[in-house]
């Protein structure tokens, strides 16, 4: 093994890079061999200093961020690397994104980069620091889930979380000048079947915006409904929404009965809210035992698709030359046959009036209203036409 005390810049395949070290973590490489690892502001590099002491880039690389590669592990058997607000998991050299900036993000009160990162069991847990203008807050995602879970917020911004550090079923982080701890058990993912595990009186769950498959198609938000465990008149979840933009929540309603609570209706008179995007946000609230509280199963979003009302005219083209020649019914009849044949959409002024309403159609139908074999006779012709879109 190569002598570690000495300086590994004169080791003849380590580079003086013009680059500066944020953090190093031993891990193992694709291969399964172990490896230092370094982050630097720009990506992660690896080091083979346990038998042939060859320095190089991975595969995360980044822009160059002041914020990214503060922190980096390995942790049951993937590499997890912090990269400013984001963080990489890297598993037999397949990157990709976890963090909690990624789908809609973090609410712009808490959105700032990642600080510290550990693990616990199989959790991973976060400190991001919101710095002088935002709260910081301390969040968990378990390595096979896909979602970041808020287990602790600062009360007011400026009041800087840095550095965590775990033992024993306590978790000890730095709060600004203090040092504070709350429980974060080990023993059992799934906190809810740990009997003494204490809850907060309240909190908040914001779910991603909803976005329809029907993206473009005017909608209409009905109901909310929800599967519960455990709610009663003091142990309840009141539901907020806003709509299309990033605007302050409006309260629906209270959720307070299991299994399954009253739907929760909107609009003044419950005729619905339309919408192209909506997100709901769920406060529970326990009472005044801290070992219980209101569980949510389930909660469904119940909306109506109403797309534009598709309009259809039928009228009779009356294809008879008059008695003075001022009109043939020649050239009615050629006139329909060229709309009948091309696949263009057609202008139709509903009105007759070429300054009036118009809309784009196709031409449906065309039978024949009188006695006649063959089309191209004179005589009487109902057209059917349908609605695309407006003109």
């Amino acid at each position: 093994m190569n002598d570690l005390v000495s300086n590994w810049t004169n080791k003849p395949y380590f580079p003086n890079l013009p680059i500066t070290f944020t953090d190093l973590f031993a891990g193992r490489d694709a291969s399964d061999n172990p490896s230092l690892y370094f982050l630097s502001h720009d990506g992660m590099y690896y080091l083979d200093v346990f038998s042939n002491f060859v320095f190089g880039k991975t595969e995360l690389s980044w822009e160059p961020d002041i914020t990214a590669g503060k922190k980096g592990m390995y942790f049951r058997g993937a590499h997890y690397v912090t990269t400013g607000k984001g963080i990489y998991e890297l598993v037999g050299g397949i990157a990709k994104e976890i963090g909690p900036d990624i789908d809609d993000g973090l609410p712009d009160e808490i959105a700032a980069p990642v600080a510290d990162m550990i693990g616990v069991g199989y959790w991973l847990v976060i400190a991001i620091n919101g710095g002088a203008g935002r709260k910081s807050v301390i969040m968990k995602r378990h390595i096979n889930g896909k979602h970041w879970h808020t287990v602790y917020k600062t009360a007011a911004a400026g009041s800087e979380i840095g550095a965590l550090f775990w033992d024993s079923g306590t978790l000890y982080f730095g709060e600004g000048t203090n040092v504070k701890s709350l429980p974060l058990s080990n023993a059992n993912d799934n906190v809810k079947l740990t009997p003494d595990h204490t809850v907060q009186s309240t909190g908040a769950l914001i779910y991603p915006w909803y976005h329809s498959r029907f993206e473009a198609t005017p909608k209409l938000a009905v109901k909310a409904r929800l599967v519960s465990e455990d709610m009663t008149a003091t142990e309840y979840v009141t539901l907020h929404y806003r709509i299309d933009s990033e605007t302050s929540f409006t309260s629906l309603g209270v959720f307070n009965s299991s299994p399954r609570p009253t739907a929760l209706s909107f609009g003044t008179g419950n005729i619905g809210k339309p919408f192209e995007r909506l997100q709901l946000k769920t406060v529970p609230v326990r009472g005044s035992t801290n070992t219980t509280r209101p569980v949510i199963i389930s909660l469904t979003l119940d909306y109506i698709v109403q797309p534009d009302i598709i309009y259809k005219w039928r009228f009779r083209a009356h294809a008879v030359t008059t008695e003075s020649g001022d009109r043939k019914g020649s050239e009615i009849i050629d006139a329909l046959a060229t709309a009948v044949s091309k696949k263009e959409l057609k202008v139709f002024y509903p009105g007759g009036d070429k300054g009036g309403t118009s809309y784009l159609v196709e031409v449906t139908g065309m039978p024949r209203t009188q006695k006649g074999s063959e089309f191209g006779e004179e005589g009487d012709y109902d057209v059917e036409v349908s609605m695309v879109t407006e003109s």
